[in-house]
């Protein structure tokens, strides 16, 4: 009989929701179809929303997240992924605004190309100009090491390596080696530091000023905070080194250490080559001019096709669902009523 119908009801509703919570459905949602402004980090805020004075805009700094710009501008990072990550979720027919500093970091060794087109805005010029003169590769690098006891071994090859650049260029590779912690003359601009731990405040600053710094893997260090760029791989494809900018210079972490059972690349004869590779300025250039990396239009980069969506998981309120059901199917069946004749 199908007397209580209210109940087979609730019965079918809570096997409805229960195959339903198995497919694990997701709730999608994109930005919407407005017009954005992304305001890198470093441009001039001020400058941008006089020349684009339209309240309909979305302004937004160019960060991960893409936080509005109501919020602390946040440090200038990966200005090329998030420009494409961004490509990316927009709908197709959303106009993009670009307002951009002078000197533009976050660049990688790619050409940026966008599905749409982008106006491209230099909020200053005038450092746009000097960012120019400022990408301009200086000579081979003048390499300083510092290690502990019992990093002989290392400091030999390292010493090598200086010895096989001065072949190809005598005199721009100057070996200032030493056990000690104190910082190398003014005429060195990068620093092997071998020695483990937190690095001093000295040294950081050593590196802000503009030289690079190399280091091992050291869990006791923090992670920077800029995004890292891969500068050397393995035949296999493993990452070797990383870089990141700290201040005006730059952070260069090796992935393994500097030991040949480690790092087998030690013991190749290409090695002093590959880490000159590394070294070089224009590997992660310390400032490009904004007006020269303005996006091409490319529409097989695929604008709008969504793959950075927000996907808001519904298994949560799935749950609350079955549980009420659950508890009403419950209290109907169990009443005392329904077993009165």
């Amino acid at each position: 009989m199908l007397r209580e119908r209210v109940l087979l009801a609730l019965r079918l509703l809570l096997l409805a929701l229960l195959a339903l919570a198995l497919a694990m459905p997701v709730l999608v949602s994109r930005p919407s179809a407005r017009d954005w402004v992304l305001v890198v980090p470093g441009a001039d805020l001020a400058e941008a929303r006089r020349l684009l004075a339209d309240p309909d805009l979305g302004w937004r700094w160019l960060a991960p997240g893409f936080p509005p710009v109501d919020d602390a501008m946040p440090a200038q990072t990966a200005t090329a992924s998030l420009l494409r990550e961004l490509d990316a979720m927009l709908p197709a027919q959303a106009r993009l605004t670009v307002v951009v500093p002078g000197r533009l970091h976050g660049l990688d060794g790619a050409r940026l190309a966008l599905g749409r087109e982008v106006q491209w805005i230099v909020s200053d010029p005038a450092s746009d100009q000097e960012a120019g003169r400022a990408a301009t590769p200086p000579h081979g690098p003048s390499l300083a090491v510092r290690y502990p006891a019992g990093r002989e071994e290392t400091v030999r090859y390292l010493a090598a390596t200086v010895a096989a650049w001065q072949l190809h260029a005598p005199g721009t590779a100057i070996a200032d080696i030493a056990r000690e912690e104190a910082l190398p003359a003014a005429s060195n601009d990068v620093l092997a530091w071998l020695h483990p731990g937190a690095l001093p405040e000295a040294v950081q600053a050593w590196v802000a000023g503009g030289r690079t710094l190399i280091i091992e893997p050291d869990a006791a260090r923090e992670a920077g905070g800029d995004a890292a760029l891969a500068l050397w791989r393995s035949p296999d494809g493993d990452v070797l080194a990383l870089a990141r900018r700290s201040g005006a210079g730059r952070i260069v972490e090796l992935t393994r250490p500097l030991t040949p059972e480690a790092l087998p690349q030690l013991l190749d004869p290409g090695f002093p080559q590959a880490l000159l590779q590394v070294l070089e300025p224009g590997a992660m250039p310390a400032a490009a001019p904004a007006s020269a990396h303005a996006p091409l239009h490319s529409p097989q980069a695929g604008s709008g096709a969504g793959f950075g969506a927000d996907r808001s998981p519904l298994l949560p309120w799935l749950a609350l669902a079955i549980a009420a059901v659950f508890l009403v199917e419950r209290l109907l069946a169990s009443r005392a009523s329904r077993w009165a004749r």
